[in-house]
């Protein structure tokens, strides 16, 4: 029994070190910096840990903690703004400089000399939100950030526009029940009541086809 346990001792003790150095990757990211130079960007994270916290930029390594700490749940890459840059977008689950409740936020970054600059960290975005996505829904060039919606249990879909240090909801669809989904497949698409629908701007209304 003592022999039993003494090689299991070590055997966790092992995994313990293992998971102590060992970093688990996450989500990869291809950019351009606001140079154009070509980034690699990659989230991992400790075996222990819920969200990725550690990034490397072309090798170089950051590691958010504390009150930095970033809990990165979603990573899009895309021109948000008319800057001709671009952006990294970053779905966190944390508090903001300004809103210290931890919930979904969306943060904006573009990268310079292999580092995540902040762009625009949103305290909050006009609605709560599960998801979100980078599209250009109005055909500007620009990407709006996508979310789909949820108050109390009811669904919408809004468009975000980021000029300058504000972020505003654009459009936006009607209220309805049991969406999911968000996706970008040669088009916008989300899934209602199983049923997968276009979501096309008619005016400043996203509708479901």
């Amino acid at each position: 029994y003592n022999s039993y346990m003494k090689k299991y001792g070590i055997l966790i003790i092992l995994i313990l070190i293992v998971g102590l150095l060992i970093n688990i990757p996450v989500f990869n990211l291809s950019v351009n910096d606001v140079d154009g130079i070509p980034c690699e960007i990659k989230f991992s994270k400790k075996i222990y840990e819920g969200y990725p916290n550690r990034v490397s930029i072309n090798g170089k390594v950051h590691i958010y903690k504390d009150r930095y700490r970033l809990n990165v749940w979603k990573v899009e890459a895309g021109a948000v703004t008319d800057e001709g840059v671009e952006n990294v977008v970053l779905g966190v689950y944390n508090k903001s400089p300004f809103h210290q409740e931890t919930e979904k936020r969306v943060f904006v970054y573009i990268v310079k000399d292999d580092e995540l600059r902040p762009r625009y960290r949103a305290s909050k975005l006009s609605l709560p939100f599960d998801d979100f996505l980078l599209y250009d829904v109005d055909g500007d060039g620009v990407m709006e950030i996508m979310t789909l919606d949820n108050i109390k249990g009811m669904n919408s879909i809004s468009a975000y526009k980021l000029k300058k240090m504000t972020i505003y909801r654009e459009y936006f669809s009607k209220s309805y029940e049991g969406l999911s989904e968000l996706n970008v497949n040669d088009g916008l698409y989300v899934k209602a009541e199983g049923e997968t629908r276009e979501v096309v701007l008619s005016g400043d209304e996203l509708l479901l086809k």
